[in-house]
């Protein structure tokens, strides 16, 4: 499904008052070049007519590796590797970063991604969506061994971490674990997209991740808009996009066409890097609803198992100018909550807000009043709000600083206090500690006797008797020094 095809040459409460966002005239990008057939196809080019091209817009690509042997993928920034080596292969390391899958797949993945203009082509001169993007690399399989889910898990997770902004994945598998569906929800609920393939066994079954609902399922179609004959296709499927002789890059740096669900995918990556350029702020849904408004509806009409959605196209909308709230005020402040309060006037466009608390989100609302819990006492908060349109365009966020009361309120009890006994009859306690943010330590009894404190949520008990049962109890303390309820469990040693 690959053929190469040509080589790459050469502290009370102070506020400011409402603003506007800004809406800058962006400069036309990449008006020389020439796109490919596809990048047409969908249209791709009037963002890069109106100054989008991804750029601040971080896409982790967790696949087989993406090399770095050619200049074009120069914003490849990081490469991580999630496998282990085989030692029974001298010669190779299959932990390393490189991507080994035939002509390449991680690394033809990551050129219809973002990929730099080439030039000396009698073709085409750019071929990637989004071209300023920066690409993180989290290799999950090697192309001499499959991968382990395992790996892919933990490739997810460390993306997460690394606050991606997009995740895509070009490969799956045909049954559902939990455990990847769990770490897919964590994106989703940190407001990373998550692209991935639908799979090349010709079936009428989505393979996962693709087809759980929170993550863009995107098959592949040919030339002439028909289900490409490899492509899986069933309930679950959201997008088409071309999947049949896309150039891109090989492992060695030079062009060639790739065929597949793997190489559809990325087109709807950099278009949904494209979107969250202009909609920095948009959740997953709301950029989706985009792409499902901009779809070109390719088979019965609405919503299919074949096309889903239909074949996107890039759509430009004029940003607007979203204003913010009209007034805004804190109040009803002690020492662990404050209220926020807005008002709606008739005036006013905004659609929900973004709230934040010392820079970092924390919710979003469409109410008129939004109440701060679990905050430290005595100390300087600076929230933040951010007024987003129906369409998405922000406001300039509206800001406040207010302090908090002296603490008056005892922690929350400790909760689901669980034992596990050592082979030397040692026992670690483990307890959950929620909404305290000024948890300082915890003291721990047994019989009630004292036998230790800890500043973390477990404590590990010196040897105790055997065929005896112990009452545990635990007691929280915060920073101020003050003090929950004791909660006690029965801890048996056999």
């Amino acid at each position: 499904m690959r053929r190469r095809i040509i080589s790459i040459a050469a502290i009370c409460a102070v506020l400011t008052g409402p603003s506007f966002g800004a809406v800058a005239q962006a400069q036309p990008l990449y008006t020389e070049e020439v796109p490919t057939k596809h990048l047409k196809k969908l249209t791709i080019p009037v963002a890069w007519a109106n100054g989008y091209s991804g750029k601040g817009i971080r896409v982790a690509i967790i696949d087989t590796g993406v090399n770095k042997n050619s200049k074009l993928l120069s914003n490849v920034k990081e490469r991580y590797s999630f496998t282990t080596d085989n030692p029974y292969t001298k010669k190779i390391n299959e932990g390393d970063v490189l991507d080994r899958f035939e002509e390449g797949h991680g690394t033809g993945v990551a050129g219809i991604i973002g990929a730099k203009p080439i030039k000396d082509n009698e073709y085409f001169s750019i071929f990637s969506v989004a071209p300023k993007v920066t690409i993180a690399s989290y290799k999950y399989k090697d192309g001499t061994e499959d991968g382990d889910v395992k790996e892919l898990i933990e490739a997810v997770d460390q993306a997460i971490s690394d606050k991606a902004d997009i995740i895509s994945i070009s490969s799956g598998l045909q049954s559902d674990i939990p455990a990847l569906h769990r770490v897919i929800k964590k994106a989703y609920a940190k407001n990373i997209v998550v692209v991935a393939s639908a799979g090349n066994n010709k079936m009428k079954s989505v393979t996962y991740p693709a087809r759980y609902k929170e993550v863009i399922a995107v098959t592949s179609i040919s030339a002439k808009n028909k289900r490409s004959t490899f492509a899986n296709y069933g309930s679950g499927i959201d997008f088409v996009a071309p999947g049949e002789n896309i150039p891109t890059i090989a492992v060695n740096g030079e062009l060639y066409t790739a065929s597949g669900t793997s190489f559809a995918t990325p087109f709807i990556t950099g278009m949904v890097a494209l979107l969250k350029e202009q909609y920095p702020y948009s959740t997953p849904q709301q950029l989706k609803e985009k792409l499902i408004a901009s779809s070109k509806d390719l088979g019965v009409e609405g919503y299919d198992t074949t096309f889903g959605y239909g074949m996107p196209h890039y759509t430009y909308v004029e940003p607007q100018s979203s204003l913010a709230p009209s007034s805004f005020k804190v109040s009803g402040i002690t020492d662990h909550t404050a209220i926020l309060k807005f008002t709606k006037s008739a005036e006013d466009t905004w659609d929900s807000l973004i709230i934040s608390l010392h820079d970092e989100e924390i919710a979003r609302t469409k109410k008129t009043s939004y109440t701060l819990k679990n905050l430290t006492s005595d100390e300087v908060q600076l929230v933040s709000v951010r007024a987003l349109n129906a369409q998405g365009d922000a406001a300039e966020p509206v800001e406040a600083t207010f302090a908090t009361k002296v603490d008056t309120t005892p922690p929350a009890q400790a909760t689901n206090i669980q034992f596990r006994v050592a082979t030397n009859k040692k026992a670690r306690i483990s307890w959950d500690v929620k909404n305290t943010p000024d948890y300082a330590y915890a003291k721990i009894y047994l019989d009630g006797q004292y036998v230790g404190k800890s500043t973390t949520s477990s404590f590990t008990t010196k040897k105790l008797a055997t065929k005896k049962t112990y009452k545990a109890s635990v007691v929280v303390y915060d920073t101020s020094g003050l003090s929950s309820s004791k909660v006690t469990a029965k801890l048996a040693i056999h």
